[in-house]
């Protein structure tokens, strides 16, 4: 088989145009780092590029991935930076889950990372049902389908090695499996629809649920968005209520650390103050090495990095917190969508309630502007 492919090498690097984008604009999607060496197998016929080298094979072929000073090995011979592989099908299996469009192995920083690249509203199609429950409400899923897109688009950095991730940390995308028909209707009937707020689209942001009240993106991260203001949630019927949750003392010492703090490990944990939502934002910690307060941006991250669902929370002992909601607070709760739509509303109404101020318009309207 190596020998075949060193044969098959000076014969597929042809300039052809197998990887041209259609279906609109495109995302890739960090899978993860791939352990080197490693065998990719193509069972059929694809094409791909190596750089900017395009190919096309109508055989399945095993493509042999290494890395070497940084840069990858192809076959043991050819060095290259990326590696895209477009299966004929649409499709291929990586780690025990299968993906449309192509994989890209790309060299970065002396790591093999492995990206997909596929169209925004396929790609939809794998996160939706990720993070919405398909048997909610329509008008919830409608709304899911047009943050998570808004989101993704927002998220295109062309500079960077990839856009976006696979996980919980910027959106859940489970792949082929994870699609379903009435997400995929939600998507239909949101095709191509985004969220704007004078003139740029808008950051999206959403979470699981609010606890009770919505946080602004200021006191979370420290960042100013007029559409992202705290405010009462709809009261909602949700299983991360009066949650009880023990923080790890170390993990949250580890965390700080990066941020120039030493405690030692964390034994007690005292909440200074709080914000118009109910997050804590200042907070006295008390080490085996050390005490300080910590407030703001870098108490929250640390909190939430930590482990803890929520930082809207009371603490009933050194390190017993008790709290509701889960996640970040800022945007869209989940579970308050779900109960504006089973209480009556539209998609574009529950888009309203969470994102004040902004533009429901289509990204078609989007680029004809920029264009004219």
């Amino acid at each position: 088989m190596r020998g075949m492919h060193r044969r098959l090498l000076c014969v597929l690097l042809l300039q052809l145009s197998v990887l041209a984008l259609a279906g609109g604009p495109h995302v890739r999607v960090l899978l993860g780092t791939v352990q080197t060496p490693l065998e990719f197998v193509v069972p059929a016929g694809h094409g791909g590029a190596v750089d900017s080298h395009e190919f096309r094979t109508p055989m399945g072929l095993a493509w042999p991935l290494d890395l070497r000073d940084g840069r990858l090995l192809i076959d043991g011979q050819l060095e290259a930076v990326s590696f895209t592989i477009a299966p004929d099908d649409g499709s291929f299996q990586w780690e025990g889950r299968t993906y449309s469009g192509a994989l890209r192995f790309l060299a970065h920083e002396g790591e093999l990372l492995a990206i997909n690249v596929l169209p925004v509203e396929e790609y939809l199609r794998g996160v939706v049902p990720s993070e919405m429950m398909a048997s909610w409400p329509m008008p919830a899923l409608e709304a899911q389908a047009v943050a998570s897109r808004t989101y993704t688009l927002h998220s295109l950095e062309p500079g960077e090695p990839y856009d976006i991730c696979a996980t919980f940390l910027c959106q859940e995308y489970g792949g082929l499996e994870a699609q379903h028909p009435r997400t995929d209707e939600a998507i239909r009937n949101t095709a191509g629809l985004v969220l704007s707020y004078e003139g740029a689209l808008a950051k999206t942001y959403y979470h699981a649920d609010s606890g009770g009240a919505t946080a602004s993106s200021s006191e979370v991260w420290g960042e100013e968005y007029p559409y992202l203001h705290g405010r009462d949630d709809v009261p909602a019927r949700t299983p991360h209520r009066s949650w009880r949750q023990q923080i790890d003392g170390a993990r949250l010492a580890a965390l700080l650390r990066e941020d120039g703090y030493e405690f030692g490990t964390v034994t007690h944990l005292e909440p200074l103050s709080y914000s118009l939502s109910g997050r804590v934002t200042s907070a006295r910690l008390v080490g085996t090495a050390g005490s300080a307060t910590v407030s703001g941006p870098a108490l929250t991250n640390a909190l939430r990095g930590s482990g803890l669902r929520s930082t809207r929370l009371r603490m009933s002992g050194p390190l017993l917190a008790q709290g509701d909601g889960w996640g970040h607070g800022v945007g869209m709760s989940q579970y308050g969508a779900r109960q504006l739509a089973l209480s009556g509303y539209d998609y574009r109404r529950i888009l309203e309630f969470y994102y004040p101020l902004t533009l429901l318009e289509s990204l078609e309207s989007r680029l004809a502007q920029e264009q004219r």
